[in-house]
């Protein structure tokens, strides 16, 4: 593929990536102010947080692959093998990053409240983990 069009892409998908983590943010946000609300509520608002996760997951490993395309490795084909390579390639540093997959995986089919919890409880380590993405690949932008 043309470096422009790749170029293009790694662009738009950084910026779909970043509108996603804001919405996650704000979830993020609103679950810690929770406590108070009843049992229906916060129900959904965990629902609401782990799919915004689910979301900004999946835009985070195409965002690594883009990336890593741009670059020149062109043998991406999963989630897995764009986290392994990131991680090759110091854009990611921390291997929590494979656990994140595997709690993507598991999230798409929690229908238990404790689950539901241990997952939101995850996201507080992950969030993190996205804005440090979100760092690093403004950086290498801003670097080209």
């Amino acid at each position: 593929m043309e470096e422009n069009c790749l170029e293009k892409r790694l662009i738009e998908r950084f910026t779909s990536f970043q509108r996603a983590l804001y919405r996650l943010t704000e979830a993020k946000k609103e679950i810690d102010d929770y406590e108070n609300q009843k049992e229906s509520i916060q129900m959904m608002m965990r629902d609401s947080a782990i799919q915004r996760f689910e979301i900004t997951f999946e835009l985070s490993w195409k965002l690594l692959k883009d990336y890593e395309e741009y670059i020149g490795y062109t043998d991406i084909k999963s989630p897995n093998s764009a986290i392994r390579r990131a991680l090759q390639i110091e854009i990611i540093t921390n291997p929590i990053w494979l656990e994140m997959l595997k709690s993507r995986n598991t999230s798409s089919h929690v229908y238990d409240k404790d689950q539901s919890i241990e997952i939101i409880e995850q996201i507080n380590t992950y969030h993190q983990l996205f804005i440090d993405l979100e760092k690093q690949i403004n950086s290498q932008l801003e670097q080209k």
